[in-house]
């Protein structure tokens, strides 16, 4: 973990300066919660490749040009979580995650789990688009979403669900059946 401070210049660009070599992975820590609520990342390059789906490895003596870019429009998934006879069904955890196997990795920002409110509405805001698995599950321990047997178990049951950027997609689910 770094947590040294840096300079910003007149651009908005950062500087770091004094990075330890090693592997990293940015992950953002809002102070207010209506950024939290607003915005989220969209894409993160270091030195023209795709740098937020892996760690990034600062090697010793490497300029790294590292752009995170933010939006206020994120991609998001919205719903009602029912049990087979149409209530809702407020004691499941609702699990996301990509229909891409290669994303099956601990850590990865296309899983997410939440629980749905009383009345079985639930919001997943920040995925990056692409397509996705929905499922609903009685008992989910931390971190077991990032066993990909369980993913693999849940795939049958799952809605598919394709997400767009910065749009919001509905989905309905039925414990039980889609």
């Amino acid at each position: 973990m770094y947590n040294g401070g840096g300079r910003v210049d007149g651009q908005g660009r950062f500087t770091f300066a004094g990075v330890i070599p090693d592997s990293y992975r940015f992950t953002p820590a809002w102070t207010a919660a209506a950024a939290r609520e607003r915005w989220t990342i969209k894409s993160s390059t270091a030195n023209g490749r795709e740098s937020f789906e892996a760690p990034l490895r600062v090697n010793p003596g490497e300029t790294l040009d590292w752009t995170i870019t933010y939006t206020d429009k994120p991609t998001s998934l919205a719903g009602v979580l029912q049990d087979t006879s149409g209530r809702a069904a407020s004691d499941y955890y609702i699990l996301v995650f990509a229909a891409d196997r290669a994303h099956w990795t601990p850590g990865s920002r296309r899983t997410r789990m939440t629980r749905p409110g009383t009345d079985g509405s639930y919001s997943i805001k920040g995925l990056p688009p692409g397509e996705y698995h929905l499922a609903a599950l009685p008992d989910l321990e931390t971190g077991e979403w990032n066993d990909p047997v369980l993913l693999e178990q849940l795939v049958p049951s799952s809605a598919k669900v394709t997400l767009r950027d910065g749009e919001t997609t509905r989905q309905a689910f039925r414990v039980g059946g889609v």
